[in-house]
């Protein structure tokens, strides 16, 4: 899933650009599809979803958590330092999903951070607008399966784990910041 939207209040949604929702290929998936022709929202039944799964992994470790620690948007990511952080999160991501079976490559992280970097830089992350609000965030989701993987799957994951050990102790003081 991907799809750019911000929920600013109950009810209210900005919609920030794309919508794209990849599910398991089935004949269900194929008939749910059609009903989204007419709208902005595509919808495509897939047949390798692992891959496709391990891909928006990729994608939510690289931005929700440097905009979340940031308290910044995707603009953070026009950083040059910032965007070689999120590739090395990124290359470590394809590795374990690699080795979890999935169809990737670690050459992938560089021109996938750089589609990121291209995005509307007003946009944020799921992590970030669940911190902004002083909600729990993901990263245990995110980051944590990550780190998980890594360890499982005996692929070293050094970036990812400092991200997550002050993901960890940032989430508990979030809200106290406020």
């Amino acid at each position: 899933m991907r799809c750019g939207a911000e929920a600013i209040a109950p009810g209210h949604i900005v919609h920030h650009g794309f919508a794209s929702f990849k599910v398991p290929g089935s004949p269900v998936a194929v008939a749910l599809g059609a009903v989204f022709t007419t709208t902005a929202l595509e919808l495509v039944a897939v047949d390798d979803f692992p891959t496709v799964a391990w891909e928006k992994l990729i994608s939510n470790v690289t931005c929700s958590p440097l905009t979340a620690l940031t308290r910044r948007r995707l603009e953070i990511l026009r950083d040059d330092a910032i965007a070689e952080l999120a590739i090395e999160l990124a290359t470590e991501c394809l590795r374990v999903g690699a080795a979890a079976g999935a169809h990737l490559d670690p050459a992938m992280a560089r021109p996938m951070v750089e589609s990121m970097r291209a995005v509307n830089p007003r946009m944020g992350s799921s992590m970030l607008y669940d911190q902004l609000a002083s909600r729990p965030t993901e990263y245990e989701a995110l980051t944590g399966a990550v780190v998980r993987f890594g360890r499982q799957y005996s692929v070293p994951t050094p970036m990812n784990d400092a991200i997550y050990a002050l993901l960890s102790v940032a989430s508990g003081g979030w809200a106290k910041l406020e």
